[in-house]
């Protein structure tokens, strides 16, 4: 076999780990942010330090180093509960599931 043939196999076995559906912590955030937004949007109030982000890179930025806590502590679970809440919950399910968080 050349180096290329073996590149070629090396990739066609690799790939399918390449495609896995991502975790609940990876998608978390950018449910959350939306979730935020909308309800700051019902509240009448926007982004701004009232509400503890100054933008939504800000809460962004803060949710993904909160998300890679969560994992690298083990507790990849929590992500998976809070999407359960964003998904099923009204504003005041998602203020009080992120408070102690926030």
């Amino acid at each position: 076999m050349t180096f290329s043939s073996h590149m070629a196999l090396l990739t066609l076995l690799l790939l399918p780990a390449c495609q896995q559906e991502p975790d609940g912590c990876e998608q978390l955030c950018a449910r959350a942010e939306e979730k935020f937004s909308s309800c700051l949007d019902e509240g009448g109030t926007s982004w701004g330090t009232s509400v503890g982000f100054t933008s939504e890179a800000d809460f962004a930025n803060w949710c993904s180093t909160f998300t890679w806590e969560e994992e690298e502590l083990g507790r990849a679970d929590q992500c998976d509960e809070r999407q359960a809440v964003i998904d099923e919950g009204d504003c005041a399910a998602w203020y009080t599931a992120w408070g102690e968080t926030l």
